[in-house]
């Protein structure tokens, strides 16, 4: 199912952005960043330890914006693929998830099971 997550509008002012998703008990933390003129999502899980990547909330690129940044080790994961190119979990991957944008809204695929 699509979810709305934030506007696009939003995104071009700070181009990151963590949301959760709840339905009954289950719960999904993901996070959505612009990079590059593209709009990417992943799973906010760290392949390492299966911990949250973000540094504060909605803060998940490194200082200079070219990576994403694991808050626990350190770890960087390319914004466009999801692929970590240094860190412990060097040639890991972030759980990508499909992204559109529909009328200003930026929406994830996450389906509930």
């Amino acid at each position: 199912m699509w979810h709305s997550i934030c506007s696009y509008a939003r995104l071009q002012s700070r181009p990151e952005y963590g949301f959760s998703l709840e339905k009954g008990w289950d719960t999904k933390q993901g996070f959505v960043v612009l990079y590059a003129e593209q709009v990417y999502a992943y799973a906010n899980t760290c392949p390492h330890q299966h911990v949250s990547l973000n540094w504060s909330p909605h803060t998940f690129f490194e200082p200079n914006r070219e990576f994403i940044q694991c808050s626990m080790h350190g770890a960087l994961f390319e914004p466009s693929t999801g692929l970590c190119v240094r860190g412990p979990c060097v040639h890991q991957w972030l759980n990508a998830l499909p992204v559109r944008i529909e009328n200003d809204q930026v929406q994830v695929w996450f389906d509930f099971t």
